[in-house]
């Protein structure tokens, strides 16, 4: 039944037959990125694969796809010819779930990366030159800070910040 999927994969142009064993179809969930449409440079193609049980106890699988190069959403999803009426329910239902697992878990990681941030932020000192800003002729931080990571000396982090001043990283500009 894989080799429906990777027939199907192929027939959407994905390159899934040049990929290392660990892009290889693995039912588990995971994004596998890779070329799509004869662009071998780029690993803009993604697939994800969920085996699923039928009502009937039977195992099949699906294949959610789609290409960074296009949409940031998915395009589409492979299901097997065949569901019923009930098995296409639940599956729409798991995928729903699916996504509303993944948009928390990203507002989790989201917050605790903003969570960080502001306690780095809240610590670095704010006064200070690096290279960069030598190089760049900027007289002064303007509201950024300083960090000494120990390898490159003092490194000028910018916040970044939303349109309500909410801060949610800070980008790090090495020497």
């Amino acid at each position: 039944m894989l080799d429906d999927v990777a027939a199907f994969l192929r027939s959407q142009k994905f390159d899934i037959d040049s990929q290392p064993h660990s892009q290889k179809l693995l039912p588990d969930g995971q994004i596998k990125r890779v070329p799509r449409n004869g662009t071998p440079s780029k690993d803009n193609g993604w697939f994800q694969i969920y085996k699923n049980t039928s009502t009937k106890g039977h195992d099949y699988y699906v294949c959610v796809w789609g290409d960074w190069c296009v949409s940031l959403k998915a395009m589409g999803t492979y299901r097997p010819a065949g569901l019923s009426r009930e098995d296409l329910r639940r599956d729409k239902e798991q995928e729903q779930k699916r996504v509303t697992d993944a948009v928390a878990e990203r507002e989790r990681q989201a917050a605790e990366t903003a969570a960080l941030a502001e306690k780095r932020f809240a610590a670095a000192p704010k006064v200070g030159v690096t290279p960069y800003m030598l190089r760049k002729q900027i007289p002064d931080p303007y509201g950024c800070c300083f960090y000494n990571d120990g390898r490159f000396g003092s490194v000028f982090q910018v916040p970044v910040r939303d349109i309500d001043g909410k801060l949610w990283g800070l980008q790090s500009i090495y020497p």
